[in-house]
C-alpha cells in the first residue's frame, strides 16, 4: 500500500490524498518521521480539509511531540475543521501530560458522539495503567455496550480481547480466559479476534488452545502485516515463554522489530521481548527493552508504561544478583528506585492484583 501511495504522490504531486494516506500507513507501522513528513505535505496541499489535521496530529502524538500535536488540533478547531480524531489526540495528550481538566473536556466532547466507544476504551486502558482494575472493568464494559449500540460488533470484540490480554499481563488468568472465550463465542469468524485471543490465552497458560487459534488466524490472513508480525508474533512468543523457552520467544519476536512502535504494538512487543530476556537471565538486554518504553512518552497512559517500570526494576535486580560487586551495588540501587517508581504509580491501585503483590514482595526482599 505504501509503495502504491508513493507512486500516486509522484504521478499527481498536487493531490493531498496519497500524502495523507501515507501518513496514516507510516503511523500504523511505526515509521514516525516519515509519517510526519507525509502529513505535513498533505496539510500544505489541502489546508481546507479536516482530515490532514487529524492525521498529522496523530503522527505528532505517537512521536511524543505533544506541543505540535496540540497546536495542529487547535489550528483545525480555529478554522472550524473539527473532527473526532482531533479530540481523541487531545485526550491522549492530556493523559500523557496528566492534565485532568483537558481530559475531562475531551470526555465531555465525546459524550453522545457516535465514536464515544473509542475514547471510553482509551479511558479504560488509562484506568488499568494506574492499577484501577475494578474501575477499568466497568469502563471496558461500557465501551463494549456503546460500540454495540453503533453496530460496531468487531470493535466491541476487539475491546474485549484487548482487555483479556491486559488482564493476563496483570496475572488475572481466569478473567483473561473468560473474556477471550466469550468474545470468540460471540464472533467466531474474525481472524483478528482469534489472533488477539491466542495472545491472551497464551499469557494465561492455555498453550494448546492458543497455538490452534494462532495457526487458524495465520491461515485465514497470511498477508495481514499487523496480525502476523505483531499480534501473532507476540502470541507465539508468549507460548514459548510458557514452555520455558525464552530464546524461542525472542526468535519469534524478531519479525516484530520493525513494528515495535506501531499502533498495533503499543509497546507490547518490546515488553514481551524484555520478559524473555529476564527469563534468559540477560539483565542488561532486558533493561534496554524496558527503557525503550520508558523513553517514549507516547506510551504514558498505556498498560505497558507501569509494567515497564516493574520490568526495569526486575532487570536491575537481576544484574545486582549476577554482576561483579563493583556494579552490583549500583544495580541494586537502581532496582530499588525502579520498584519505588512502579509502586508510586500504583499507590492507589486495587490491592489484589497478582503482579502488584509480586512486586511488593520482591521490593521487600531487595530492601
Amino acid at each position: 500500500a505504501i509503495e502504491t501511495y508513493k507512486l500516486w504522490a509522484e504521478v499527481y504531486p498536487h493531490d493531498w490524498i496519497p500524502c495523507n494516506n501515507l501518513c496514516n500507513e507510516y503511523v500504523r507501522i511505526g515509521q514516525l518521521d516519515l509519517a510526519i513528513a507525509a502529513g505535513q505535505q498533505a496539510l500544505t496541499l489541502n489546508p481546507s480539509h479536516s482530515l490532514p489535521y487529524g492525521t498529522l496530529a496523530h503522527a505528532y502524538q505517537f512521536s511524543a511531540r505533544f506541543a505540535e500535536a496540540k497546536a495542529i488540533c487547535e489550528r483545525a478547531k480555529a478554522q472550524k475543521l473539527d473532527n473526532w480524531t482531533l479530540h481523541e489526540v487531545l485526550y491522549d495528550v492530556a493523559v500523557a501530560e496528566a492534565d485532568e481538566t483537558a481530559m475531562q473536556r475531551e470526555l465531555n466532547w465525546f459524550k453522545g458522539n457516535p465514536m464515544e466507544s473509542w475514547v471510553v476504551m482509551d479511558q479504560a486502558i488509562n484506568a488499568m495503567a494506574l492499577g484501577h482494575l475494578r474501575r477499568s472493568r466497568e469502563l471496558f464494559e461500557h465501551a463494549r455496550t456503546l460500540a454495540l449500540k453503533q453496530d460496531l460488533k468487531e470493535f466491541a470484540g476487539a475491546i474485549a480481547e484487548d482487555q483479556a490480554v491486559f488482564e493476563a499481563d496483570f496475572g488475572n488468568a481466569q478473567e483473561a480466559r473468560k473474556l477471550a472465550e466469550s468474545s470468540l463465542h460471540r464472533m467466531p469468524d474474525y481472524p483478528d479476534l482469534k489472533a488477539s485471543a491466542a495472545l491472551a490465552l497464551a499469557r494465561s497458560g492455555e498453550v494448546e488452545r492458543a497455538t490452534a487459534l494462532a495457526e487458524e488466524s495465520a491461515r485465514l490472513k497470511p498477508l495481514n502485516l499487523k496480525l502476523n508480525n505483531v499480534t501473532l508474533a507476540s502470541a507465539r512468543a508468549a507460548i514459548e515463554l510458557d514452555r520455558k523457552n525464552p530464546a524461542g520467544a525472542i526468535a519469534q519476536l524478531q519479525r516484530a522489530l520493525p513494528y515495535d512502535l506501531s499502533t498495533g504494538s503499543g509497546g507490547s512487543t518490546i515488553y514481551y521481548r524484555g520478559l524473555a530476556y529476564l527469563e534468559l537471565n540477560s539483565g542488561k538486554e532486558a533493561e534496554a527493552q524496558f527503557q525503550r518504553i520508558l523513553s517514549n512518552a507516547s506510551f504514558t497512559g498505556n498498560v505497558y508504561w507501569p509494567l515497564a517500570h516493574l520490568g526495569l526494576a526486575r532487570a536491575n535486580a537481576l544484574q545486582a544478583r549476577t554482576d561483579q560487586r563493583t556494579t552490583a551495588d549500583a544495580a541494586r540501587a537502581q532496582a530499588l528506585t525502579a520498584y519505588r517508581d512502579f509502586l508510586t504509580l500504583w499507590k492507589d491501585a486495587d490491592p489484589d492484583i497478582p503482579i502488584l503483590k509480586q512486586a511488593k514482595a520482591e521490593y521487600a526482599t531487595l530492601q
